[in-house]
């Protein structure tokens, strides 16, 4: 059955019988708040304290049909969704974000930054691009931050003219490179720091020669594969959530999975959809999810294109909730796009997604590329 082919009869059917689950109170409302828009895709968000940090491919900003020119890079009022005056220049694309404190680690595929030398990743402090500076052969596509350590996946093999194999860290006290150098045989796509691991995804195969596909941990000192932590995936793996004693894996493949695994690597459950699964992140109770599925399959069985081969459970366009056991809330904000949602982030109530999408709610509301949900 295609998205626009459940009736609401339909879906209160499907409630009263438990196909899915209203929560007693939603954490947040399924259409977005009025906001900046942007021209291009947003890859990356990050809040810190009332401003939302976006990244992109952008060129441009819209706020009620005015526009401004920002450059891969800008800043919005998490409170009112006006864009704020953070404008730096970057001459390529921010696929990655990380705060700490006041500061803001910006990561991707450029080289300057307001014609300073800067290659694939730099540091605003207060909004202000600082003498922090570090070079990396290729793109930075994921950053965080933990015990005053920034970690750095992507696709490069040197790091400040030190082997690196798609992964990094530096000690930001003493600001240099550590020792850490786990070396991963193909692109990371995300990092997730834990209390004393380094969740590490993408569409690799080995991690220091050992077997471990498209997701792995790693000591966060050392670099050493952890071997407890097994959970033999096949599809690449784009995003790491750590949340409710369960790591969360946004998957694609033929369709995508949202899994929830025990930290030695075995699955408690999966949510299973016809198009990949992007993104991830946690208000409360609910994990909320983004991509460029547009139904959740009623079983894990998938066919060509990612079909449903049982049937679908409901339609979702690019966005779905489950609870923290996998069963499906009733949140919905029904986006318009193919490739969906690339990013997520929560703040208290608030939950900031980027992506290629257009309009929510079945159209009726316009938000390009960004947008801010509240509760």
């Amino acid at each position: 059955m295609k998205r626009g082919t459940w009736p609401v009869f339909l879906v209160v059917v499907a409630l009263l019988l438990g196909g899915l689950t209203a929560p007693a109170h939603a954490a947040i409302p399924s259409l977005p708040k009025s906001s900046a828009s942007f021209n291009g895709p947003v890859r990356a968000v990050a809040y810190l304290g009332d401003t939302i940090y976006v990244g992109g491919d952008f060129t441009a900003a819209f706020v009620n049909g005015k526009r401004s020119y920002r450059d891969r890079i800008a800043a919005v009022d998490a409170r009112t969704g006006a864009l704020r005056d953070f404008a730096p220049k970057l001459d390529g694309n921010v696929y990655a974000l990380a705060v700490s404190g006041s500061q803001l680690y910006v990561g991707g595929y450029f080289t300057t930054v307001d014609g300073l030398k800067r290659r694939h990743i730099a540091r605003f402090t207060g909004g202000d691009l600082d003498a922090w500076r570090h070079s990396v052969s290729g793109a930075v596509r994921a950053l965080a931050v933990s015990d005053g350590v920034l970690y750095a996946g992507g696709s490069f093999s040197t790091v400040d003219g030190q082997a690196r194999g798609n992964v990094a860290s530096w000690n930001l006290s003493a600001d240099t490179l550590t020792s850490f150098a786990p070396a991963v045989d193909a692109t990371v796509r995300s990092v997730t720091a834990g209390a004393n691991r380094l969740y590490v995804s993408g569409t690799f195969n080995t991690v220091n020669g050992a077997d471990a596909r498209k997701l792995a941990a790693v000591d966060k000192t050392s670099g050493a594969l952890d071997t407890g932590f097994a959970p033999k995936l096949t599809s690449i793996v784009y995003d790491v959530l750590l949340a409710h004693d369960r790591v969360y894996a946004a998957v694609g493949g033929q369709g995508g999975r949202l899994i929830a695994m025990d930290y030695d690597g075995r699955t408690r459950w999966q949510t299973t959809t016809d198009g990949d699964v992007q993104a991830i992140t946690a208000i409360g109770d609910t994990i909320y999810a983004g991509g460029h599925f547009e139904s959740v399959c009623a079983s894990p069985r998938t066919g060509d294109q990612g079909l449903c081969l049982d049937g679908e459970k409901a339609g979702r366009f690019k966005f779905l909730a489950v609870t923290t056991s996998g069963t499906l809330t009733s949140w919905d904000p029904w986006s318009d796009s193919i490739v969906g949602v690339w990013c997520m982030a929560a703040s208290g109530d608030r939950l900031a997604a980027g992506g290629e999408f257009l309009t929510f709610g079945n159209g009726t509301v316009k938000q390009r590329a960004f947008a801010q949900f509240q509760g």
